[in-house]
């Protein structure tokens, strides 16, 4: 095990955004009523900040449809910038990605703790799309382009998905890229029937989904930004020393980094960051899965 000591203020701000979400989906679990547009604000929020929030999706500390929301939605922002898309197809976007999974609060809350669900607990789970669409158009009163996302978001690029089975280019855009955002948040996250996959892992699982589950073009752009280890993945180096990608570079697997640990696995005392492009006796060797650190202060 090895300690990591990471604390910024960008961290901070992530996890507001997560608490603050948590708040309002409290509210919407107890049939509460809301107080002005708290998802637009936190959509505003990443909006401007999302891009710095990226590198902290596979980050180990904590899960639930809260965490679930933000991590699409900043995926969702990321896909959307390297695809050059407009201001008001990103608002929508954002809203959409943060309300994705409402429909799960429709849902009895023992199933989500079953490691085995039988077949009606099944039909549940798969109705979900369909009471999100419900309660972001009749109840919180958003468009319907917003509603789609919700209601298509678990459709699948060769037609396989639920619930209404659609393909192709008739999901609609905001849906495909959020189908993509999602699945991935969700394979980091770990869930009572299994462990959290790294980046790396889960990247390699939508890779195998390509042409099949996901838009073939949005996922390029996807690993375009995100890469082969993925921003915020912990990689053990050639020396031995333990780091953090927090930017790719034009070679995929050349990105920069922060260095947290020296060959010993002592923290380092001072920030360190290397563009391993420019550092050729600098490689990286493999993936340092989180369950392998353990927390040093408030941050990890």
């Amino acid at each position: 095990m090895v300690a990591i000591p990471e604390k910024t203020k960008t961290y901070l701000k992530y996890e507001e955004l997560i608490k603050r979400m948590e708040r309002v989906f409290a509210k919407i679990a107890m049939n509460q009523f809301i107080v002005g547009d708290p998802f637009m604000n936190i959509a505003e929020k990443i909006y401007v900040d999302g891009s710095q929030f990226l590198e902290f999706i596979t980050k180990h500390g904590g899960q639930g449809l809260a965490k679930n929301a933000v991590d699409t939605a900043i995926l969702a922002f990321g896909i959307a910038q390297a695809m050059g898309l407009a201001d008001f197809t990103i608002g929508t976007l954002l809203l959409g990605a943060l309300l994705h999974d409402v429909g799960m609060f429709c849902i009895p809350q023992s199933i989500f703790t079953s490691k085995d669900l039988v077949k009606a607990e099944q039909r549940y789970i798969l109705a979900h799309p369909i009471h999100g669409y419900n309660v972001i158009v009749k109840e919180l009163r958003y468009h319907g382009q917003v509603g789609l996302i919700a209601l298509e978001h678990h459709e699948c690029w060769n037609g396989t998905g639920y619930p209404q089975g659609l393909s192709d280019t008739a999901i609609t855009l905001e849906s495909r890229i959020v189908a993509i955002g999602a699945a991935f948040t969700a394979m980091t996250t770990p869930r009572v029937y299994r462990a959290a996959l790294t980046g790396h892992q889960a990247m390699n699982q939508l890779l195998d989904g390509m042409n099949t589950q996901f838009d073939p073009h949005i996922l390029q752009a996807f690993v375009s930004f995100m890469g082969i280890y993925p921003l915020g993945s912990l990689v053990r180096l050639n020396t031995g020393a333990i780091a953090r990608i927090i930017e790719q570079t034009a070679v995929p697997l050349k990105p920069r980094i922060r260095i947290l640990t020296d060959t010993y696995g002592e923290p380092c005392s001072e920030e360190a960051e290397r563009d391993l492009t420019e550092a050729s006796h600098l490689f990286i060797t493999g993936e340092v899965a989180e369950k392998d650190t353990v927390e040093d202060g408030a941050f990890i």
